[in-house]
């Protein structure tokens, strides 16, 4: 099965980093994995950090940088390239409301073409959170 995760992957830093790159391995065994990952996720002026780089990347899956969480042109580009390889399934790692809007154009644009599933992580706050 050809199999498109969207989300960052190694070598972003980070939590949903890592456990994009995870399943992208995981499946990377027994299917043709390709991430879509970020070039940008957010405004640099309000998240300088999360756009540091460090952990190694991984040979196991190919990773295609190219979408911009700030840039609607690049959402466009990628839901005309998914369309253009025709996946047999795309799963959007997400865990931020912020990437709402990108993630629901790109959805609609490929959703007639591929099946589409979603990974939700950080559903409930866990920073700073009474137990």
């Amino acid at each position: 099965m050809k199999v498109f995760i969207i989300g960052p992957v190694a070598p972003f830093k980070g939590g949903i980093s890592h456990s994009s790159t995870q399943l992208c391995q995981n499946l990377a065994q027994k299917h043709d994995v390709t991430a879509i990952s970020f070039k940008k996720i957010y405004p640099t002026f309000l998240f300088k950090d999360i756009h540091e780089k460090g952990a190694k990347e991984n040979p196991t899956f190919k990773t295609i940088t190219m979408l911009d969480g700030t840039n609607p042109l690049t959402w466009n580009q990628t839901a005309d390239f998914i369309r253009k390889e025709k996946p047999d399934r795309v799963i959007f790692q997400w865990w931020t409301t912020y990437l709402t809007p990108c993630y629901w154009y790109i959805e609609k644009r490929i959703k007639k073409h591929t099946n589409v599933g979603v990974v939700l992580q950080n559903v409930f706050p866990h920073q700073g959170v009474d137990e």
